[in-house]
């Protein structure tokens, strides 16, 4: 979706910038904490940015006839997105307050290397590539309310869902250049994440949250594809799983 890691990062800055203005005038609107929508029903929209640590994809399937794997490091990248959710303020199960939403996100990691074990020891050509997933996730929150006078809800969720996974690994055997190999190909799976993090509430409207979330998707398939002779050379398959660290805007109504 991005040429290059400049366009990433100047988004990635320019989402942080953003929420940081709006919670400026937020703070300018009406200054110090609020607990949480004063315990009333509420929808909310919010966004969030931040940056996704992946771990390297261990493919693994049929090649020429033969079991092989393909080892591939990712880089560590960015991931951004937003949801629409309603929070159920005023059912309460102790110190604890549900809240559902529907989450849209997207998130891309650059390959950083290569070993096809096909060709022996030794890294492959790593040409470049990259795998990009966008995620649709109902989450179910458990909000902690038993700090909300000083306008402060930890909170911890589950999200499932569905993930597209576009594929776009392309290496050479060792330091050749040709023949040109690539693990390309486009995939919708299952997908399941794991959420924690604190709100901090500036008025009933406006609050800024930061957390940790664990991805995991199921197994996803990936054609091995010899692009200087035009063949199929195989099927191999791997699952996608990453921990990202992000801050988000919440807007309730």
């Amino acid at each position: 979706m991005f040429n290059s890691s400049v366009s990433r990062s100047r988004l990635f800055r320019s989402t942080v910038f953003g929420l940081a203005g709006l919670l400026s005038m937020a703070g300018t609107a009406q200054a110090g904490g609020h607990e949480k929508g004063e315990h009333a029903d509420q929808f909310y929209l919010s966004v969030f940015g931040g940056a996704s640590f992946a771990q390297d994809l261990d493919y693994d399937g049929q090649v020429g006839g033969n079991p092989q794997t393909v080892d591939t490091d990712l880089d560590n990248d960015f991931v951004f997105g937003g949801a629409i959710g309603y929070d159920f303020n005023s059912v309460q199960y102790g110190v604890f307050s549900p809240r559902l939403e529907l989450e849209l996100s997207y998130r891309e990691h650059d390959t950083d290397g290569i070993n096809f074990s096909g060709n022996g020891a030794g890294p492959d050509n790593d040409l470049g590539g990259d795998i990009g997933l966008t995620t649709l996730l109902t989450n179910a929150y458990l909000d902690i309310t038993a700090f909300e006078e000083h306008s402060i809800t930890p909170f911890v969720g589950v999200g499932l869902g569905v993930a597209f996974i576009d594929q776009n690994v392309v290496y050479a055997p060792n330091a050749a250049t040709t023949p040109v190999i690539d693990l390309g190909d486009s995939d919708e799976v299952f997908a399941a994440q794991f959420i924690a993090g604190v709100d901090y509430a500036f008025t009933d409207h406006i609050s800024l949250y930061s957390d940790v979330r664990y991805l995991v998707t199921d197994e996803f398939e990936s054609d091995r594809i010899n692009q200087t002779a035009g063949v199929n050379t195989g099927n191999l398959e791997e699952r996608f799983s990453s921990t990202s660290i992000n801050i988000g805007l919440r807007y309730s109504f």
